[in-house]
């Protein structure tokens, strides 16, 4: 089995990043094109995508493109948000394709910080 783990790892300077890993006692299993998705879904919303990599493509779509950006890894698909605000506030959650393994955090945004 592939497990997904995602966690608020850095805030700095009001930017978050929140990192995506897989792990598996067998991860030289899985392949290189690994698909992974990012989604954001804000309170009373229905989710969106923010980003998808399938192969070695990478799309952040709008109207994230502006803020949000990915570091990509075989095995890490990390979601970075620069001059975070309230309207970030939501669930992020990342799914990595193959194995369907999804995995999440809440990002609440106070005053000029935030808290996971």
């Amino acid at each position: 089995t592939v497990n997904l783990s995602v966690s608020a790892a850095q805030v700095r300077h009001q930017n978050v990043t929140m990192l995506a890993m897989l792990f598996s006692a067998a991860l030289q299993t899985v392949t290189c094109n690994i698909y992974w998705y990012w989604y954001k879904q804000s309170l009373g919303f229905v989710p969106q995508t923010v980003a998808s990599k399938v192969n070695d493509s990478v799309t952040v779509y709008p109207p994230f493109n502006s803020r949000f950006t990915v570091d990509k890894g075989v095995y890490a698909f990390n979601l970075k948000i620069r001059s975070i605000t309230k309207d970030d506030e939501a669930i992020y959650f990342c799914q990595e394709g193959l194995s369907n393994s999804w995995s999440g955090t809440f990002v609440s945004v106070k005053g000029t910080g935030s808290t996971f």
